[in-house]
């Protein structure tokens, strides 16, 4: 059961994170390689996450 929490609580974290550079792109505050670069993904990874929660880069 921890290590399912702890696993839970990894991928709100990564969601957060991704919805959090998206919003900040369509802001105009960052551009798509760089928030890919402080995700630590490349941009086709950033663009495929994105694309699982709903939003398009």
């Amino acid at each position: 059961m921890c290590k399912e929490l702890e696993e839970y609580v990894k991928e709100s974290e990564k969601k957060v994170k991704i919805l959090t550079y998206i919003n900040l792109i369509e802001k105009g505050a960052l551009n798509v390689d760089e928030a890919a670069r402080y995700a630590d993904m490349s941009v086709k990874e950033l663009k495929k996450e994105a694309k699982r929660l709903g939003a398009s880069l």
